[in-house]
């Protein structure tokens, strides 16, 4: 592949970060994009009614493959369930997720040559009940040059179903249907693993990858729930394989200061991860390159005597990329934890994003010395995920768009050290119960600061 995608990311952070010579905070948008499920901004939706020829030739070359029945739901969406597929193809736009979204036009793809012996496995709550599977037999789309990629793709024709270790049943899969297709379990929950038989060649020969579009396990759950459609947890190995880790874990993993020099620490930070990004090297979005860390523009805003200069700093972590804040004082360059920037690096974007933004900045005179206030502004955008109705169709559930204003209060202690502590002062949510372009939250809950007669600052 020549096109190198993690180039082109590199190439759009460094657009999106302040420069030299930028304006002032206030007036610097940073709210950084991700690409992935997410595409242009549109949320998982329900896969289109087929036809009523569709409908009628599902039916024709599946007899069983009518309605889910009444009181089934799919137990990857409505219980605490984990899914596992065998490999991943190298390709930083397609996702283990987009097997279990509820669209056809996407799809897992699994790495070249993992054809024969390539599986999906899945975990439901051993109290629950599967009534039956719904699998495609390969990638029900079309390409943006008009290709079918249904044809051109290997299909599935056989596979096997197997529960904590037991064979369960071999199904048949009819290549010509591209819609899921139902495999009749009728058994208890517990550990499920889906392997692949028999294949089909597609029309392009040189594509030695499963593709497949869909999977559901249609159910009833026992005690556990959820209220509404959650995504499962997906991964990459087997069903012992640990989840990524958590988004941030290496942030705040080197001192935050003193450095002589905001190159000095980025040299430090650069040194320290790496190795991490040298070791998931075939970790989605592909191997992004050095720098790792770099000075982008002046923090602009009200400064004064201890904190002689304010600087941006992009900081690349493993899970995101942060534009965190450094502060210079007389003893060195402190790079704090306060975060105005985040972009999620290994979120495809199927449940929604998190953005963060910059605010004011304040010299704040106190009798325990001058304090430093830097507002920023977190918002979290939960997309609607699609919920599985008994009769086995999809509609959009709720969805919520969420912004929190913290004031981070930076201060010089006695040994020097810069010292930043953050209060949460304004906040708002809204919900919704479809798919919002831009959505709107303004801030219900709002804190003042106040300067007590001690020299302490508090937010009421």
């Amino acid at each position: 592949m020549s096109h190198d995608p993690s180039r082109d990311r590199a190439a759009r952070l460094h657009r999106s970060a302040p420069t030299e010579g930028a304006a002032p905070i206030a007036t610097v948008a940073l709210v950084l994009l991700l690409v992935g499920c997410r595409g242009t901004g549109t949320s998982p939706s329900p896969s289109p009614p087929p036809s009523a020829q569709e409908a009628a030739a599902a039916k024709s070359a599946l007899p069983d493959a009518a309605a889910a029945g009444p009181g089934l739901v799919n137990l990857l969406y409505f219980t605490p369930a984990k899914v596992a597929v065998s490999s991943k193809v190298a390709n930083p736009k397609d996702f283990p997720e987009h097997l279990v979204d509820g669209k056809a036009a996407t799809a897992w793809n699994g790495k070249t040559g993992d054809l024969v012996g390539g599986f999906v496995a899945f975990r439901v709550p051993k109290d629950a009940h599967v009534d039956h599977l719904r699998l495609s037999a390969g990638f029900d789309a079309t390409s943006k040059a008009g290709e079918d990629l249904f044809l051109a793709n290997h299909r599935v024709t056989q596979v096997r179903v197997e529960r904590d270790g037991q064979l369960v049943k071999s199904f048949p899969l009819d290549p010509a249907v591209r819609a899921p297709q139902v495999l009749r379990i009728d058994g208890p929950g517990g550990d499920y693993r889906i392997v692949v038989e028999k294949v089909v060649g597609g029309t392009k020969a040189a594509w030695k990858e499963l593709a497949l579009s869909e999977l559901a396990v249609l159910g009833s759950p026992g005690k556990e729930r959820h209220e509404h459609a959650i995504l499962p947890l997906v991964v990459v190995g087997d069903l012992s394989t640990a989840p990524p880790p958590k988004l941030g874990v290496d942030t705040g993993s080197l001192a935050e200061g003193p450095y002589a020099s905001v190159d000095a620490f980025c040299k430090a930070h650069t040194k320290a991860i790496a190795p991490r990004f040298l070791a998931g090297k075939d970790d989605y979005p592909a191997f992004i390159e050095p720098p790792y860390c770099e000075k982008r523009g002046p923090l602009g805003g009200s400064l004064g005597e201890p904190f002689l200069e304010g600087t941006f700093v992009q900081v690349v972590e493993y899970d995101q990329v942060e534009i965190r804040v450094a502060l210079r004082t007389k003893a060195g360059v402190f790079v704090t934890k306060v975060v105005v920037g985040i972009e999620e690096l290994r979120n495809p974007g199927c449940a929604g994003h998190v953005s963060a933004s910059p605010g004011k900045v304040e010299l704040v005179p106190t009798a325990l010395g001058p304090a430093l206030e830097i507002e920023h502004v977190r918002e979290r955008y939960e997309n609607p995920f699609p919920r599985v109705l008994p009769n086995g169709d999809l509609e959009p559930t709720p969805g919520s768009f969420t912004r929190e204003k913290t004031a981070s209060l930076c201060r010089v202690d006695g040994a020097g050290a810069v010292r930043c502590a953050g209060t949460l002062v304004a906040s708002g949510r809204v919900t919704f119960d479809s798919y919002v372009e831009n959505p709107a939250a303004p801030f219900t809950m709002m804190k003042g600061r106040k300067v007590h007669p001690s020299g302490e600052i508090s937010y009421e």
